[in-house]
């Protein structure tokens, strides 16, 4: 979505540019414009959720071993802590 978003927004910045001379792209550029600029956005939230996600999936695996013994809980404690920050990064 994010590239799609790009897309747009570089074709509507042309058109705009070029709509200066001529009135139709103008008419037509604004709105791609603004749909890039929108689906942009969208795709930078999108990829941030799939992100927290899989770190949150990782943490969940560590307590899993923690309560089974695989692993020992300081470490076990330390890779979460390591993970939340990192998590952290990409809240919204």
């Amino acid at each position: 979505m994010r590239v799609f978003g790009v897309f747009f927004l570089v074709i509507g910045i042309i058109s705009i540019l070029v709509g200066f001379f001529l009135l139709f792209p103008l008419v037509w550029g604004i709105p791609l414009t603004l749909l890039g600029i929108v689906m942009t956005s969208a795709g930078g939230r999108a990829v941030r959720r799939r992100m927290r996600a899989k770190i949150e999936t990782r943490i969940r695996k560590i307590e899993f071993k923690k309560k089974r013994r695989k692993l020992e809980p300081a470490k076990a404690d330390l890779l979460i802590d390591k993970l939340k920050i990192k998590q952290a990064k990409y809240m919204e």
